[in-house]
């Protein structure tokens, strides 16, 4: 479930940010499970993802934050890297 999607990857994205304090780290996923991330760090209901949150483009980036508490967006499916 979409649900339980985010809440995997969020945890995983927290453990791995936590391991690397201070490291800027990539990683890479499919578009639905970049949605579902989305949804949960922006508060947004897991039955609204789908219809609030479009697919990420093919090759385009997503920026969140870590600030030792939570994860923090920043950037969703953009496609512009001059704007990181």
């Amino acid at each position: 479930s979409i649900p339980e999607l985010a809440e995997r990857i969020y945890t995983t994205t927290v453990e791995i940010a936590r391991e690397n304090d201070g490291k800027t780290l990539l990683f890479g996923c499919h578009a639905a499970a970049i949605r579902a991330f989305w949804g949960k760090v922006t508060g947004t209901k897991a039955e609204e993802v789908c219809e609030k949150i479009p697919f990420p483009k093919n090759a385009s980036f997503t920026v969140v934050e870590y600030d030792k508490e939570r994860i923090i967006p920043v950037i969703y499916g953009c496609e512009d890297a001059s704007l990181i």
